[in-house]
C-alpha cells in the first residue's frame, strides 16, 4: 500500500533537508510520509543547469547520501523529471539534447536514476525513492516499463490534462496520480474539478491520488480539510512548489509554516 505523502518539491540542495525533516518528525503520525521533491529534466542529463531549483546529477547524490544519515523512514526523494520533444528545445542546445530527448521515456528515466536506484539496493536506506513525470499522457507503455526496469521506484504521474481522465488512467502501472493542472507555476487548483477528477480516477484505478496547485503556508489548511469533508478521507497526498519559494529561491520558512498546517489539517 502506497502512504498519501505531503510535498515539498523545489529542493536545491542537501543543507535544507535539516528543516523539513525537524518539521515534519515533531508532528508527524502515519500514515502521511514527507515527499522531498527534486525538479530535474533532460537539462540534467546534458549537464546544462541553468536554474537554481534545476538538480545536477551529482546534487542528487548529495541530496541521497544525506537523507542516509539522517532518521528518514517517512520520507519518499522524488525526481520530477520533465522532457519534450527536440523541435521544442533551443536551437543552442539541440545538439547536446538530441541523443537524450529522441530516446523513449523508459531510457530517459533509467539514464537518471540507474546510479541512485543501484546504491539504493545495495545500500537499503530507510527512505523510498521514486520519479514524477511531469510529460502530458506520455504513451503508458513506456511508462509502464519504468516500473518493470526499477520495480523499487515509486512512481507518480502527473495529470494536468482532464480530458478522458478516466479512461486514460486505466492504462498505467503507476503508484501516484497527481492532479495538477498548475505544473509547479503556483496557479490556484480549481477545488470543484479537482474532486471530480479524483473521483473519475478513482473509478478506475486504485492509485493514491494527490493534489497540487498553489498551495501556500496561508491556504493549505483550509483546502486540506475542505478535501477531507469532500472526498470523506484523510487518505490523499498534497504538493507545493511555486508559493513556497522566495525570489526563485525556496524559502525555508515557508515550508517550514505550510508543513505544519498541513500535518495540522491531516491530524485533527
Amino acid at each position: 500500500m502506497n502512504k498519501p505523502y505531503i510535498g515539498v518539491t523545489g529542493i536545491e540542495e542537501s543543507s535544507q533537508l535539516e528543516g523539513m525533516l525537524e518539521t515534519f518528525s515533531k508532528k508527524h503520525i502515519a500514515p502521511h510520509s514527507l515527499m522531498v521533491g527534486g525538479i530535474v529534466s533532460y537539462k540534467t542529463l546534458i549537464d546544462e543547469k541553468d536554474k537554481p531549483i534545476l538538480l545536477t546529477r551529482n546534487e542528487i547524490g548529495r541530496i541521497f547520501e544525506r537523507l542516509e544519515g539522517m532518521p528518514s523512514t517517512d520520507v519518499l526523494f522524488a525526481l520530477h523529471y520533465f522532457t519534450k520533444p527536440l523541435k521544442e528545445i533551443r536551437p543552442e542546445l539541440q545538439q547536446k539534447a538530441k541523443n537524450v530527448v529522441e530516446k523513449p521515456l523508459h531510457q530517459q528515466v533509467g539514464s537518471l536514476v540507474e546510479d541512485v536506484y543501484a546504491r539504493y539496493e545495495r545500500e537499503q536506506p530507510p527512505f523510498q525513492i521514486g520519479v514524477q513525470i511531469n510529460v502530458s499522457w506520455p504513451e503508458p507503455r513506456d511508462v509502464n516499463q519504468i516500473k518493470i526496469d526499477y520495480p523499487k521506484l515509486k512512481t507518480i504521474l502527473q495529470v494536468s490534462d482532464f480530458d478522458s481522465v478516466d479512461e486514460r488512467m486505466g492504462k498505467y502501472n503507476v503508484d501516484y496520480a497527481l492532479i495538477d493542472a498548475s505544473r509547479g507555476e503556483g496557479k490556484e487548483i480549481d477545488m470543484d474539478k479537482a474532486v471530480s477528477v479524483h473521483d473519475a480516477i478513482s473509478e478506475k484505478s486504485k492509485v493514491m491520488i494527490g493534489f497540487a496547485g498553489g498551495f501556500s503556508p496561508e491556504n493549505v489548511n483550509d483546502r486540506i480539510w475542505s478535501l477531507r469533508y469532500d472526498l470523506g478521507t484523510r487518505n490523499f497526498c498534497v504538493d507545493a512548489q511555486g508559493k513556497l519559494r522566495t525570489e526563485d529561491r525556496l524559502d525555508m520558512s515557508k515550508v517550514s509554516k505550510y508543513l505544519n498546517e498541513a500535518l495540522d489539517a491531516f491530524q485533527g
